[in-house]
């Protein structure tokens, strides 16, 4: 029986759009998905009612906490199983920083096409999203087994199985709103490919703790949260969080960006933001530039008068 096999190794692998997206995908190549979760993401999908492999599941022999802390380790030994398998139409995981570094690792030991940023499938070509997003590319569908990673937006055509594929999907019973209850982790409570609203953070943060203030800023205003590539590296947030050319490309209406300088990079993915807030000390900083609004002032400083932890007196400023 041919599958689609999905890899989520990170919680944002098991968030409401892009499991909507794993079912269009499987309604489109009318097969059945199996679901290789990590034992990050394990209890995730089981409160979710899915049906869901791990790793040491599918590989059908346990694997040391050792070895998989070794993406390398773990993707070549998932290959060896997709290789012995022989069911596996393509391997498929949400477009994160994480989920790229795996699948290319992946593609590159089962030697197969890897295709990223997958935003369009029709029964005959892929579009995918290239140059910072920029542009699209239209590309013939590969004839046997391919990588990609895609959009939690992406348009597939509805297959005339597409009901007994997504019956195969298991769709849970539950509320999905029950998923938060069981997130080892914060996250805002928001989904950030989806946000209307987002408050990003970057180097002017600071540390780890103000980001984690930030964060509770963020749930109380109803917004997301992201970061920049170089508060992820720091290790203030998670790589799935992360926005801008190596991370996620995002719309909300309005993005504040604190302690953010403003780097092409990361403003390749906030591009389409309706309106943009930039706070930062530095009145030079590159991220005035395209702003809507600055306001020159440390970022702390503002999370703490967003949070009612300082008496009134700042004042937003147009930028030029």
């Amino acid at each position: 029986m041919k599958t689609l096999l999905y890899i989520a190794l990170t919680p944002a692998a098991t968030t409401p759009s892009n499991l909507d997206a794993l079912g269009r995908l499987s309604a489109a190549f009318v097969v059945a998905p199996t679901v290789i979760v990590s034992r990050q993401t394990e209890s995730i999908i089981g409160a979710l009612g899915m049906s869901a492999q791990s790793i040491d599941g599918y590989l059908g022999e346990p694997i040391s906490s050792r070895l998989l802390a070794q993406p390398p380790i773990v993707a070549q030994a998932i290959a060896r199983a997709v290789a012995a398998r022989r069911n596996v139409v393509a391997i498929v995981a949400p477009h994160t920083p994480s989920h790229l570094d795996f699948l290319s690792l992946l593609s590159a030991a089962l030697e197969i096409p890897f295709i990223t940023n997958i935003n369009a499938i029709a029964p005959d070509a892929i579009e995918h999203l290239i140059c910072a997003s920029r542009v699209v590319e239209r590309i013939p569908l590969p004839s046997s087994t391919f990588c990609a990673t895609f959009q939690s937006s992406i348009e597939a055509p509805q297959s005339p199985c597409a009901e007994i594929a997504a019956r195969a999907f298991a769709e849970p019973s539950i509320d999905r709103s029950a998923l938060r209850s069981f997130m080892p982790f914060d996250s805002g409570d928001f989904d950030l490919d989806t946000a209307q609203i987002v408050f990003a953070a970057g180097r002017g943060i600071g540390n780890a703790e103000n980001f984690a203030r930030l964060t509770d800023c963020a749930r109380k205003f109803g917004a997301a949260i992201a970061a920049s590539r170089c508060a992820v590296d720091l290790g203030w947030a998670r790589s799935d969080l992360q926005v801008g050319q190596t991370g996620k490309t995002i719309a909300p209406d309005i993005y504040v960006a604190f302690g953010i300088s403003g780097a092409i990079q990361h403003l390749a993915g906030i591009r389409q933001a309706k309106t943009l807030i930039a706070i930062n000390t530095d009145a030079d900083a590159p991220i005035f530039e395209s702003a809507d609004y600055g306001l020159r002032e440390d970022a702390n400083r503002i999370v703490q008068f967003l949070m009612g932890d300082l008496p009134p007196g700042l004042s937003a400023t147009p930028s030029p």
